[in-house]
């Protein structure tokens, strides 16, 4: 995720970068900011296009992406899981009630405390 985001920024930004990793709860947050206002788009691509493809890549990997523009340029980010809604489920619900993951599909969509947290982190104030 880190190394298209950057990719992305190097061939259509340019010039210097930075990239935040902000934990939060059992979430990653990746973020690129770059100094270019334009924001970015999904491309067609044929199937041997060798490039054009980072964003539909980024979108499939993570849980939610974004970019926004900043006072100095742009930030795109990307919010990842460090475990899988399995694993989650599991963990939080007693063995003979798991319900296979879809709890924490649902908790994944819903405002709860830590979704609060998590957009707080993606949108701090500025």
């Amino acid at each position: 995720m880190t190394s298209e985001l950057l990719t992305n920024g190097l061939r259509h930004a340019g010039g210097p970068m930075t990239v935040e990793l902000t934990l939060v709860h059992d979430m990653v947050v990746v973020a690129v900011l770059d100094d270019s206002r334009e924001l970015p788009r999904p491309r067609q691509t044929e199937a041997d296009d060798e490039c054009g493809r980072g964003l539909a890549l980024i979108e499939d990997l993570s849980l939610i992406r974004g970019a926004e523009t900043t006072s100095r340029g742009k930030r795109c980010w990307a919010v990842l899981p460090l475990r899988t809604p399995q694993e989650r489920a599991i963990e939080s619900a007693p063995a003979e009630e798991a319900d296979h993951g879809f709890e924490a599909d649902r908790e994944r969509w819903s405002l709860a405390p830590q979704g609060s947290g998590l957009l707080a982190s993606l949108f701090p104030a500025m």
